[in-house]
C-alpha cells in the first residue's frame, strides 16, 4: 500500500512540472512578444499604426517620457533683412501683438524613424540634423504612418532651442478611410480618439498635431469630421501647454479630396476650427491673393494660414531656388510651411557622396554642411530671427553628433556618435564667417570656427536682462599664440533707447581710441575669479573650468554691471577673429553676478556709455 502510494506522488509530481514545462514552452513566444514591445517602446520611438494601438497607448511603457526636456524661452523675434550677421546693424524689432509670420518646418526624411528613433544614439554621426531653429516656430515630424508620434532625439533638439513641436496624424488611401471611418461611427468613439491624442502629446510632451487627411468621405461624415477637429483643438488648448492644432489643405466640404492651394469657402470651416491650415504646395499668386480677399471679406488671421513650399520642387521654384518662392509668400506677409528641407542632405544625386555609411563619413558630412548652409542663408533674409533669453545660458555649439566626444576640451569618447538629445543652443543666424569643425570640440561633437573678420559678426540675437550684474565666460582655442579674438555685446536701454557696447577681449590696445558707447568689459583674474567661481558653485551652475588651457583650450571670465535706473539688456552677442587660419569657439556660458561681492576693478556702465548708435 504504501508503494502505490509512493508511485502515485511521484507520478503527480512529475506530470505536474510535465505540465508547467508545457505551459512555459507554449507561453514563450507570447513572453517573448512582450518582451520585444517592452524594449521597442522603452528604447526605441515608435508611431501608432490602429486606433486599438492609440487607444491602448496608456498601457505602452514609454520610459522615454521622463528624458524629453521642457521648451526653453526664446526673445521676440527681430527682422534684419539682409543684414542679418552684420553686428553693427541692430534690426528691428517685431510688435507680435497682433501676431506675426510664423515658419512651420514638416520633417519628412525617406519615410522617417530611421536612427533618430534610437532614445540612445547611433554611431552613423553624419546623419541629417537640423540646426536653424532661430528662424523657425514649429517643428513638425511627419511620416505617412497613422501616428507619427516625434522622436525624443527631435523633441529635446527643438524644446532645447525654443521651437515647438507637432506630430502628425495622417489618413490616406482606403486603409486611412478605414480608420477614419472608425472614428466617425459614433461620437463616444470619437471623443475616446480625441482623449487619446490628447493623452499621447501630454505624455511625450510635445505641443500639437498636424491633421492630414487625404482620403474622400460621405457627406453626411463631414459634421463628425468638425467635430473632431473642434475638440481635439479644445482640449489640446486645456491639457498641453502652447498646445495647438493645424489642419491640411485636403478634404473639403462636401467630402471630396480636393487640394485648394488657396483659403476658400470650401476649406475654410476646417481653418476656423483649429489654430491654422498649412495651403498644399501647388498654390500660385492668384490663389494668394484670393486667400487675402476671404480673410478680408471672412475674417480669419492672416499669420494662420501657411503657405507650403516643397523643397524638393512640386509645384513651385524650390531646392536652391526656395528663397525666390518665400519673397512671393513674404510679400503678403503669410506664414510658411517649409515641407522636407532634409533635401539638403536626401538628395544622394546632388550631394554626390554615399548616405549609408554605418558610421558616417567626413565628406559627406562636409557636402551636407555646405549644401545646407547655403539653403538657409538664401532663406534667412526673409525669416524673423530669435535667440536666447533666459539666464543661465550655455551652449557648447555642438550639433548633435562627431566622429568623437569631448568633455571641457578633454577626450572622452574615441567613437563616432550621433543623438541630437545633446544639441546644444545653436547660433540665431547663419554666417559664411562662422564655420562648423568637427575635429575638436571643447563640448560635445563639434564647435564654431571663426574665420578672419573685417568686422564684428553676429552670433545671437538675444534679450538678456541686464537688472542685475552679470559675469560671461567663454572658451577659445588659437592656431597661434599671437592670435586676437574677441567675444561683443550689445546693450540697449529700453527706457532711454540708446546702445552701448561692451568688448570682452584682452588686448585693450587693438581699441586704442574707444568711441562714445563702446567700452571694455572686465577681465576677472585672481582673487575676483576665485570669488566668483565660488558663487557659481554654491549656485550648482555650470562651470567652465577656470584652469587653462586645456589641450589648448583658454577660458575667460568677464563681469560687469550696470548702474542703478538703467533698464538694460544684451540684445546682440558677436564674435571678431584677426587670426589668419581662424579662431575655435568652444563654448559660452552666461550667469547672474555676485551682489555680495565687491569688486575694486570692476567697471561699471552708466548713463554716459550709452548713445544714440554706437558703431
Amino acid at each position: 500500500m504504501n508503494g502505490v502510494i509512493y508511485f502515485l506522488r511521484l507520478f503527480s509530481s512529475n506530470f505536474y512540472r510535465c505540465c508547467l514545462r508545457t505551459v512555459r514552452w507554449v507561453l514563450w513566444p507570447v513572453r517573448l512578444a512582450i518582451l520585444r514591445l517592452e524594449y521597442r517602446y522603452s528604447y526605441e520611438c515608435r508611431p501608432l499604426r490602429s486606433n486599438d494601438e492609440l487607444l491602448n497607448f496608456h498601457r505602452l511603457p514609454i520610459i522615454w517620457k521622463h528624458m524629453v526636456v521642457p521648451i526653453v524661452p526664446r526673445c521676440k523675434a527681430r527682422n534684419f533683412n539682409e543684414n542679418y550677421d552684420n553686428f553693427s546693424h541692430k534690426g528691428e524689432l517685431v510688435d507680435d501683438s497682433n501676431g506675426r509670420p510664423e515658419v512651420l518646418v514638416c520633417h519628412d526624411l525617406a519615410g522617417n524613424y530611421r536612427d533618430d528613433r534610437f532614445i540612445t544614439g547611433s554611431r552613423k554621426w553624419d546623419d541629417y540634423r537640423f540646426y536653424h531653429w532661430a528662424g523657425i516656430d514649429y517643428f513638425c515630424y511627419f511620416s505617412h504612418e497613422y501616428i507619427t508620434i516625434p522622436t525624443l532625439p527631435w523633441i529635446n533638439a527643438a524644446h532645447n532651442n525654443g521651437v515647438k513641436v507637432l506630430g502628425t496624424v495622417i489618413v490616406e488611401s482606403a486603409r486611412g478611410r478605414t480608420l477614419l471611418n472608425e472614428i466617425l461611427k459614433s461620437r463616444s468613439y470619437m471623443n475616446d480618439v480625441v482623449e487619446a491624442l490628447v493623452l499621447v502629446a501630454k505624455t511625450c510632451q510635445f505641443e500639437g498635431w498636424l491633421l492630414n487627411v487625404e482620403c474622400s468621405l460621405d457627406a453626411d461624415q463631414i459634421p463628425m469630421l468638425k467635430d473632431f477637429v473642434d475638440n481635439l483643438t479644445f482640449r489640446m488648448h486645456q491639457e498641453v501647454p502652447h498646445g495647438m492644432v493645424l489642419w491640411y489643405d485636403s478634404i473639403i466640404e462636401n467630402g471630396a479630396l480636393s487640394w485648394q492651394n488657396e483659403l476658400n469657402n470650401k476649406n475654410k470651416s476646417f481653418f476656423d476650427l483649429c489654430d491654422g491650415i498649412l495651403i498644399n504646395y501647388t498654390w500660385n499668386e492668384n490663389n494668394l491673393e484670393r486667400t487675402i480677399q476671404i480673410i478680408d471679406e471672412k475674417g480669419g488671421d492672416v499669420h494662420k494660414v501657411f503657405i507650403g513650399i516643397d523643397v524638393w520642387g512640386r509645384g513651385q521654384l524650390a531646392k536652391f531656388q526656395s528663397h525666390i518662392t518665400l519673397a512671393k509668400i513674404k510679400k503678403h506677409d503669410f506664414s510658411v510651411g517649409i515641407f522636407a528641407p532634409a533635401w539638403t542632405f536626401e538628395d544622394t544625386r546632388h550631394l554626390g557622396v554615399n548616405i549609408s555609411v554605418p558610421n558616417g563619413s567626413e565628406i559627406c558630412n562636409k557636402h551636407f554642411i555646405e549644401r545646407n548652409d547655403l539653403f538657409w542663408e538664401r532663406l534667412w533674409k526673409y525669416l524673423l530671427t530669435t535667440g536666447p533669453k533666459v539666464l543661465p545660458f550655455y551652449t557648447s555649439f555642438c550639433l548633435g553628433s562627431g566622429k568623437q566626444q569631448y568633455r571641457e576640451g578633454l577626450l572622452s569618447q574615441s567613437r563616432p556618435w550621433y543623438n541630437l538629445c545633446n544639441q546644444s543652443f545653436q547660433p540665431s543666424v547663419p554666417s559664411t564667417s562662422v564655420v562648423r569643425f568637427f575635429d575638436e570640440s571643447y563640448g560635445g561633437g563639434s564647435c564654431l570656427k571663426v574665420l578672419p573678420t573685417a568686422e564684428p559678426k553676429r552670433l545671437f540675437a538675444a534679450e538678456f536682462s541686464c537688472q542685475k550684474d552679470i559675469i560671461l565666460a567663454y572658451s577659445f582655442k588659437r592656431c597661434c599664440s599671437t592670435d586676437e579674438f574677441e567675444l561683443l555685446l550689445t546693450l540697449r536701454d529700453d527706457l532711454s533707447g540708446t546702445y552701448c557696447q561692451l568688448i570682452c577681449g584682452d588686448n585693450e590696445n587693438i581699441y586704442e581710441d574707444l568711441v562714445p558707447g563702446r567700452r571694455w568689459c572686465t577681465l576677472l583674474r585672481g582673487i575676483d575669479l576665485r570669488k566668483t567661481l565660488i558663487h557659481l558653485s554654491t549656485k550648482q551652475e555650470r562651470l567652465l573650468p577656470s584652469v587653462t588651457p586645456i589641450n589648448g583650450w583658454e577660458v575667460r571670465y568677464y563681469y560687469f554691471r550696470c548702474e542703478q535706473g538703467i533698464s538694460a539688456k544684451i540684445i546682440d552677442i558677436g564674435v571678431m577673429s584677426r587670426a589668419a587660419e581662424g579662431i575655435l569657439l568652444g563654448a559660452i556660458h552666461i550667469h547672474e553676478g555676485v551682489p555680495l561681492y565687491k569688486f575694486d576693478d570692476i567697471q561699471m556702465v552708466t548713463t554716459w556709455d550709452f548713445v544714440a548708435d554706437c558703431p
